[in-house]
């Protein structure tokens, strides 16, 4: 059966802010910026100045509605995830709201919040699994909006700064393009307090990501009788340049397959950030009918995750 991405529907504000103009809201010394700008290709962030999280969702739904043909009635699951915990108000219920404005009646619906940054796998392997088990099930509604409420809250020690965007994906069967294959979730669970974690954690924590990431990579691509060779393009999560050149030479990838275009001006969009980069090879026409294509994320924690797509 084939079950793929049907549609993608993206919001990121327009207002960017140049990293030289937030160093001093960062408390970034001056070679923490130039390590940045530099060695880690990020030159701005996309920063909402008007918009709540659940609004940029929105957005990012009629996104979703307006360039797809879409009937509300097949939405049959709605999956969100958000990295950052802070969503909505108490006692507010976004995904409700969401349902009645749009018309997904029909829809159950489920938040995941505890992976991070790699929570869009894991929703991308759920709703492949969900749909297969469920027979007259049509289609999943994945959506994923982060916004940072603490400005200088932006910077990820020694890694990245985060950008504010959202995200709406349709896993529908019967899907023509964009076919997941197979999908594969890690959690090793190194550190649990993120940067307020003891020193000596994150260190680990940092030193030792790549390290997940590539034995994930290496677990999804062995189970699906693949080898990098057979992969056009690696969709990542916008981390920073030197993690993944880093990744390329160990595997022997080229940097070149590496596909993540918006991290200079968008900056770490958390789990928009695979959607975005695949929106953007999608439109680019970096990937082709037949090719076969793996999105790879990875959570501060360390959780990981990667999915095997045939374009």
């Amino acid at each position: 059966m084939r079950i793929g991405i049907q549609g993608i529907g993206i919001y990121v504000p327009n207002n960017r802010v140049n990293l030289k103009e937030l160093a001093s809201t960062l408390y970034l010394s001056e070679n923490e910026l130039d390590v940045l700008m530099n060695t880690h290709h990020l030159k701005e962030v996309a920063v909402e100045t008007e918009k709540n999280a659940n609004e940029m969702l929105i957005a990012a739904i009629e996104n979703l509605m307006l360039h797809n043909k879409i009937d509300s009635t097949d939405v049959g699951l709605i999956l969100f995830t958000h990295t950052i915990l802070q969503f909505s108000p108490f006692l507010s219920e976004p995904l409700l709201a969401i349902k009645d404005q749009f018309g997904f009646h029909n829809a159950h619906s489920m938040s995941v919040a505890n992976l991070n940054c790699a929570g869009m796998d894991f929703l991308l392997s759920l709703s492949h699994t969900w749909l297969l088990n469920n027979n007259h099930a049509k289609s999943v509604l994945i959506l994923t909006s982060d916004k940072t409420f603490v400005e200088d809250f932006r910077y990820l020690k020694e890694s990245s700064v985060m950008g504010d965007a959202a995200c709406a994906v349709l896993v529908s069967k019967g899907s023509q393009q964009n076919q997941i294959i197979a999908s594969n979730i890690n959690v090793d669970a190194t550190i649990f307090n993120g940067e307020a974690s003891a020193p000596e954690e994150f260190d680990w924590f940092l030193k030792s990501v790549s390290t997940g990431i590539i034995k994930n990579l290496k677990s999804l691509l062995k189970d699906a009788n693949f080898n990098s060779d057979d992969i056009t393009l690696i969709i990542p999560s916008n981390i920073n340049f030197p993690t993944w050149s880093n990744i390329g030479k160990i595997l022997k990838i080229p940097i070149e397959k590496f596909y993540f275009p918006t991290l200079s001006n968008t900056g770490h969009a958390h789990n928009s950030d695979p959607i975005l980069n695949l929106h953007h090879a999608i439109y680019s026409k970096k990937i082709h009918p037949g090719d076969y294509y793996v999105t790879l994320t990875a959570g501060i924690g360390g959780t990981f995750g990667c999915t095997l797509f045939k374009c």
